[in-house]
């Protein structure tokens, strides 16, 4: 992924790898040049985990896996605009109003010939790339946000695998020796 702020100045790189097991489960690792987190829920508990500072926090999780992500967004901010087109799609699938949704047209993304669809709802626009063949995975995600005069992009290139039988020990956070539990507060 790459996250672009002009006004801000900031340029962020990086890469994130979701495993997610339905209905309630998932881990997501994400690495930059600054940063290094780790975000596991097992449906019931959300741990967040910073290597490189040796702490994690924990909190109750909630009912959904988009609901539970929610509640790590602060932490979760290089990838929150993902969630929240999440969130969007969900909402227009749930409610079906406030979300605007065209069809741009066919497009390559590296190598997939994807559909490309313009999806805006209030100051937040997204382009999305579906792939045409076999299941309809995202190949690319463009989120665009105006918030206070900041102009935000955020690209998120996607590489799938086929779905694979994922131990459930992914899913439960075991404090490595030498790690201390610190308040959410002081993860951020």
């Amino acid at each position: 992924f790459q996250i672009r702020n002009p006004v801000l100045g900031t340029n962020v790189k990086g890469a994130a790898h979701y495993q997610i097991k339905r209905p309630d489960s998932f881990r997501v690792e994400i690495v930059t040049d600054k940063d290094h987190s780790i975000f596991v829920s097992d449906g019931s508990f959300l741990t967040i985990y910073k290597p490189g500072r040796r702490e994690y926090a924990q909190l109750k999780a909630s009912d959904s896996i988009l609901a539970t992500m929610f509640k790590a967004i602060g932490i979760l901010t290089l990838h929150a605009r993902m969630i929240e087109f999440f969130w969007t799609v969900d909402y227009l699938a749930n409610v079906d109003e406030d979300v605007i949704v065209n069809n741009v047209g066919a497009d390559t993304v590296n190598g997939e010939a994807c559909q490309n669809f313009a999806v805006k709802r209030f100051e937040e626009e997204w382009n999305v790339w579906i792939r045409k063949d076999g299941a309809p995975r995202i190949c690319r995600l463009v989120s665009r946000t105006t918030d206070q005069g900041a102009f935000t992009v955020q690209t998120n290139d996607f590489k799938w695998s086929d779905p694979v039988d994922l131990e459930p020990s992914l899913f439960n956070f075991n404090a490595p020796e030498n790690v201390r539990e610190v308040p959410i507060s002081k993860l951020q």
